[in-house]
């Protein structure tokens, strides 16, 4: 990421990140895993462009994010603390308390050094579901020996 001004450059067709975690250029899928890793390590919100851009040396493009610039694609659960692995390739440690669900029952969570809101896709949800249990007017999550409680997410913005 640059701390200078980016200039903006032009892309033939429109970038997209989907809600399920898919990057898109021009309607179509970018199936090379590098490739969309690529974009999702170098996917950042400028305020001067009031947008979405993915930046590389000072250059970029605008990019639409869909519902979160990052997304869950799965949970390592073999040792405490759990982590979570990104769309960017990285693994973040798993901070539980901050497991949410909105009216729409998608899941979120957040991970240091990730600006924003993470959307937990729905194939990692699997590990997760036999985990949630309701405890007086509330769903919890158990990990290890402990139990979070799971906050109702009533917000429409990534942040």
């Amino acid at each position: 990421m640059s701390k200078n001004k980016s200039i903006l450059m032009n892309m033939p067709g429109d970038l997209r990140f989907t809600k399920d975690g898919e990057w898109l250029n021009d309607q179509a899928l970018v199936t090379n895993e590098k490739v969309a890793q690529y974009f999702s390590r170098n996917l950042r919100w400028d305020a001067e462009h009031s947008s979405f851009i993915v930046e590389v040396d000072g250059k970029c493009v605008l990019a639409e994010v869909e519902d979160t610039p990052h997304v869950v694609r799965g949970f390592l659960t073999e040792q405490l603390p759990w982590k979570i692995r990104l769309d960017t390739g990285e693994e973040k440690e798993f901070d539980a308390s901050s497991l949410s669900v909105n009216l729409e029952n998608v899941f979120y969570c957040r991970a240091e050094g990730v600006e924003g809101k993470i959307r937990v896709l729905r194939s990692p949800l699997q590990t997760l579901l036999p985990l949630i249990s309701e405890h007086t007017n509330e769903y919890r999550v158990q990990i290890g020996n402990e139990f979070f409680a799971i906050t109702k997410d009533d917000s429409s913005t990534w942040r």
